[in-house]
């Protein structure tokens, strides 16, 4: 499914960064190396990854229409911050095709555990 930017609500789940847990407005998507941009409310700007360099997502984006979804992701992420960075820390080179076995494993103990707080189906 394509959609526009402006119908994409990105929360960032990056335990690493320092816009953990906040909600942005995407502003543009570079689909060739998954670089994503986006401004908080602050007026701050931030790039993150979906994935393609990070072998973990950086952010998770939803659709305006499943904003419950948002709403429960952001309600969880303080308690999910260690398993995040568990996760993130078994990440071995993000680029590699195919990808590493830990990145492997990682990427999907990342996707159970979104999709356990979410009630959804994400794919990392």
């Amino acid at each position: 499914m394509e959609v526009h930017v402006d119908e994409i609500i990105p929360v960032v789940v990056d335990p690493n960064s320092e816009f953990y847990g906040r909600v942005g407005i995407m502003r543009a998507s570079d689909r060739e190396f998954g670089d994503c941009y986006f401004r908080f409310d602050d007026d701050e700007f931030v790039m993150l990854n979906d994935g393609w360099s990070t072998g973990i997502p950086q952010f998770i984006g939803f659709l305006k229409t499943e904003q419950d979804k948002v709403d429960r992701l952001v309600e969880s992420l303080p308690g999910l911050r260690d398993k995040l960075i568990d996760l993130f820390s078994q990440v071995v080179r993000p680029n590699a095709y195919p990808s590493t076995s830990e990145t492997a494993a990682a990427r999907v103990g990342f996707t159970a555990l979104i999709n356990s707080v979410t009630k959804t189906d994400v794919s990392a």
